[in-house]
């Protein structure tokens, strides 16, 4: 373990990186104090890569546009809104994300068809009208360039 001011970091960076990557114990401080703080059993280095499974995607049905939700709108008027909706509703259906390619519609198509490939996972299975409808997507995705 090496104790470094943020100074000397700034100096010495590459190295004290290549130390991080060795397995080192690196502690930075400012005006005596630690402010960071890699420790030895750290991993540190690039993260590791795979094909990922996708995010946990729920549908939420928020209403019909004849039925008061808010505004009584055929939308959901802000994301303040959707996340009390959330809150205090069980989404009506789940998914599994990974085509993440969504071809559209309009209110009257189902969420299954909304969701082309993904729409296939959701289970129970949705086939009315989406209308006023939230989707939330929970997880990690891993993106690379090409």
């Amino acid at each position: 373990m090496s104790t470094h001011t943020v100074a000397e970091a700034k100096n010495q960076l590459s190295k004290l990186i290549d130390r991080a990557l060795k397995g080192e114990g690196i502690v930075i401080t400012r005006r005596g104090q630690p402010v960071v703080d890699i420790p030895a059993s750290a991993r540190v280095g690039p993260p590791a890569t795979g094909q990922g499974t996708g995010l946990r995607g729920e549908f939420f049905f928020a209403g019909h546009p004849t039925s008061p939700f808010a505004t009584n709108a055929n939308i959901v008027p802000s994301l303040a809104v959707a996340q009390s909706f959330m809150d205090n509703n069980q989404p009506n259906s789940r998914f599994q994300a990974t085509v993440f390619d969504y071809p559209g519609g309009s209110d009257t198509t189902p969420p299954t068809t909304f969701l082309g490939a993904d729409g296939a996972s959701m289970n129970p299975q949705y086939t009315s009208p989406m209308y006023s409808s939230i989707y939330r997507f929970r997880g990690l995705i891993n993106v690379r360039s090409t």
